[in-house]
């Protein structure tokens, strides 16, 4: 589904509550396509008292090994990531994902292969 940037938070936000209340052993994967957009819904998520974690090209390695393990052997969290951080791992038992674009230009163009 496609929305409009204005309400893009508050549709995500409304989809973590429902699928958190209906999965308690849920784990949900977040894509967003910069580094920064990352952060922003990260932050965001955080405040509203979600269990977030983020992983995008600016944190260090050690890091970003630690919340990638963290990850994939746990339930009950959150994993906001970009494009970099993302390529090519594996994380088992995923309940929900979601990808969050910041359109500038055509939707098409930004759709990640899952």
């Amino acid at each position: 589904m496609i929305s409009p940037l204005d309400t893009q938070f508050s549709l995500i936000y409304t989809l973590l509550k429902d699928h958190i209340a209906n999965d308690a052993d849920y784990k949900v994967f977040v894509f967003c396509t910069t580094a920064m957009l990352t952060k922003l819904v990260a932050d965001l998520l955080g405040q509203m008292r979600l269990n977030v974690h983020e992983i995008h090209s600016r944190k260090s390695q050690s890091y970003l090994t630690q919340v990638s393990d963290e990850f994939r052997k746990s339930k009950g969290l959150i994993l906001v990531t970009s494009d970099g951080s993302a390529c090519g791992v594996d994380y088992p038992d995923v309940t929900l994902f979601i990808q969050v674009l910041l359109l500038l230009h055509n939707a098409y163009n930004y759709v990640h292969p899952i």
